[in-house]
């Protein structure tokens, strides 16, 4: 190799080496290092991800033909829910005070930190469906036959003392050997009860009983809704789950 050529060489080795130097040194400042801890945050969720289908895979779930829930499994997903409602409830508010109509949110600081609020929720998720033996799909199934449930019992106070009384009433209408207008007293009050609670005329579905016996548990377990947007893709009136971020 001529001298010139080796120069040449060893110039764009010292140039190469330089730029290496000079991007380490970018790294290591305040903003490479953001940029690293995102890279790094992102690689985690695609691990997150494949945990879940992993989850899925260990607990494949076939909704039953008559689509009636067990008690034991729906007690198991508000156990879910309880679990990860504080991370949920951090997660909801850190978006509702982050979010205006129009207004993009800039900068790796806010990214970073709606990474860390998702993976805190989504870890804590993880970890409570796996401890109760529970796939992504049967969580979803349970949610969704939920609301169905409490939709059909409709929105009227209802106590504990209420549906004690409207069950033992339910009862007492249909003991054999009463007489006629005693029947028929019962179940005129039966009705009052059920109007009372804003009920439909119609006999209660087994999910609707159900949701019934443990309505107020439900309702205080319930995640707000931009998490379970995040966790489930439910959705209240097409409302976007969180902020716009903008990374420049």
């Amino acid at each position: 190799m001529r001298t010139g050529t080796k120069i040449a060489v060893t110039v764009l080795g010292i140039l190469l080496v330089l730029c290496l130097l000079s991007a380490l040194g970018f790294f290591l400042g305040g903003t490479g290092q953001k940029i690293l801890g995102l890279t790094k945050k992102v690689g985690q969720f695609v691990g997150t991800a494949k945990e879940f289908e992993a989850l899925e895979k260990a607990h494949p779930f076939t909704p039953p033909p008559d689509g009636t829930l067990a008690e034991d499994r729906l007690l198991a997903y508000l156990e879910v829910c309880e679990a990860v409602g504080p991370e949920a409830r951090r997660y909801a508010e850190w978006i509702r005070s982050h979010q205006e109509s129009g207004k993009q949110e800039e900068g790796l600081g806010v990214a970073v930190e709606a990474m860390d609020l998702v993976k805190g929720l989504m870890g804590d998720f993880l970890r409570q469906l796996r401890a109760h033996a529970m796939g992504p799909k049967e969580y979803r199934y349970i949610q969704q036959a939920t609301e169905e449930a409490l939709r059909e019992l409709g929105e009227g106070p209802a106590t504990a003392l209420d549906r004690d009384l409207l069950s033992a009433l339910e009862g007492a209408s249909r003991l054999e050997g009463l007489r006629d207008p005693d029947r028929a007293a019962l179940q005129k009050k039966v009705q009052e009860f059920r109007d009372r609670m804003g009920l439909s005329g119609e006999p209660l579905s087994p999910n609707a009983a159900l949701a019934a016996r443990y309505r107020e548990r439900i309702r205080a377990a319930e995640l707000p809704s931009e998490a379970r947007m995040l966790l489930t893709g439910a959705t209240e009136g097409g409302r976007s789950s969180g902020p716009v971020i903008r990374l420049n």
